[in-house]
């Protein structure tokens, strides 16, 4: 079992933002642009 901490608002909200951030690049990586410019690098 993990243990729990406290963490404060700040840090909670920096976290949110690392997340969304990275939600968002998941959700794009598989646009084709993407794609073509990883196949042609």
């Amino acid at each position: 079992m993990r243990e729990k901490i406290v963490i404060s608002s700040a840090e909670a909200a920096e976290f949110d933002e690392l997340t969304s951030i990275f939600e968002y690049d998941e959700e794009h990586v598989l646009d084709d642009s993407v794609l073509l410019l990883i196949q042609s690098s």
